[in-house]
């Protein structure tokens, strides 16, 4: 498939992507208004950042012994931080 970017847009070829390459200012007004009420919708929501910290550790390691660790010839498990905690205070603690 050719890629062949809008005029206006940031992507490149290397790293075009379909859905997220458009500038979101090259919709319609009223399609950036429903983005942006779902955008807040999804941010006020409560987030268990306990379970989507076990949910992406589970993801590493299966896919890590399913093909990812005989693709690197490493052990892709010793990758997972037990001490990192998903969240809000994790960014702060970077950006600080």
């Amino acid at each position: 498939m050719a890629y062949s970017a809008r005029p206006g847009s940031t992507c490149s070829p290397a790293s075009a992507r379909p859905a997220t390459c458009a500038p979101l200012d090259a919709l319609e007004s009223e399609h950036r208004d429903v983005l942006r009420t779902l955008a807040r919708a999804a941010e006020d929501r409560p987030k268990d950042w306990t379970r989507f910290q076990q949910q992406a550790i589970d993801f590493h390691l299966r896919n890590a012994r399913a093909w990812a660790d005989k693709a690197t010839g490493t052990d892709l498990s010793a990758q997972v931080d037990p001490e990192f905690v998903h969240g809000p205070h994790a960014l702060a603690a970077v950006s600080a």
